[in-house]
């Protein structure tokens, strides 16, 4: 029983070290089209980014995501 408490007080304590102590900055709208384009490109062709205030050696993800989104408009409706 010691043991186990004593792994559980350990697992605990790697869960909580390692969470995300960055700041992240957000910029909405970030157009990622450019030369020629219409009303509907400017509005729909625009990317949301989330990047850390201060720079650090991060990798980088990318997320698509498609189909689950009703009207095609990036924020959630809150319940």
């Amino acid at each position: 029983m010691k043991h186990l408490l004593s792994c559980l007080f350990l697992l605990l304590t790697l869960a909580v070290s390692g969470q995300d102590t960055l700041t992240y900055q957000r910029k909405d709208n970030v157009p990622y089209r450019s030369g020629k384009t219409d009303a509907y490109m400017r509005e729909r062709c625009v990317l949301d980014v989330y990047y850390p205030v201060r720079p650090a050696k991060l990798p980088v993800i990318v997320w698509f995501h498609g189909e689950g989104l009703q009207a095609a408009i990036s924020s959630f409706r809150k319940n």
